[in-house]
């Protein structure tokens, strides 16, 4: 199929999956950074290309949550709990929104000299995994010496516990786009020497959250 966003069922193996947006509607041929909502119900994604302005988009329906001069830039982004929030992260700065009009509601520290991305909740909420890098300016799309850190998030108050370095990044390589596991005891993460971006020699590997192996 072409270039675009697509839709498959993971119930259904046998039928071939279909784009989200009817033909002619896509708003931009690379909207690869998007993210679900853990109910289904909601989509994030940048319009215009990576650093292009995003919005969140009701599944079932298409209309935009976060419109106009309310869309901010962000390339990758995470829901909470209930799709309430999410998390955005752009050149290298996290923070947190409101669903509805996109508002920023809480900006997440970086540790010194590191640049936060690849913002990741668990399936609860309660912890946020992300990457560090001290790569500047950032590609987020395309980093090096990455390392994966964790912390709490108290989604009632909006606040987020101190950073934690969970996997340190390897001398020669980098660790990215970390994934909860539904039970939030695991993370699954990309590691690769050199860059990330298009990188055939990428693995996967697994940590658990607590940070033994």
């Amino acid at each position: 199929p072409p270039q675009g966003t697509y839709r498959y069922d993971m119930s259904t193996p046998d039928t071939p999956p279909a784009s989200f947006f009817a033909p002619g509607t896509q708003p931009t041929a690379c909207i690869g950074c998007h993210a679900i909502s853990r109910d289904g119900s909601k989509i994030a994604i940048t319009l215009e290309d990576f650093d292009g302005p995003g919005t969140v988009l009701d599944v079932a329906n298409r209309p935009p949550l976060i419109a106009g001069s309310a869309r901010q830039p962000w390339n990758f982004a995470t829901f909470n709990a209930d799709a309430t929030k999410l998390v955005t992260a752009d050149q290298g700065q996290l923070v947190l929104r409101a669903v509805l009009g996109g508002n920023v509601l809480a900006t997440l520290p970086n540790s010194k000299g590191s640049k936060g991305t690849h913002p990741e909740l668990t399936t609860d909420g309660s912890r946020l995994a992300s990457v560090e890098t001290p790569n500047s300016p950032l590609e987020e799309w395309d980093i090096t010496s990455a390392s994966i850190v964790t912390r709490t998030f108290n989604d009632a108050a909006n606040t987020f516990g101190p950073s934690s370095v969970l996997v340190p990044a390897p001398p020669t390589a980098s660790c990215y786009y970390p994934s909860w596991s539904p039970d939030g005891e695991w993370l699954v993460f990309t590691r690769s020497n050199g860059t990330s971006n298009s990188n055939i020699n990428a693995e996967i590997w697994t940590v658990k959250a607590d940070g033994t192996r």
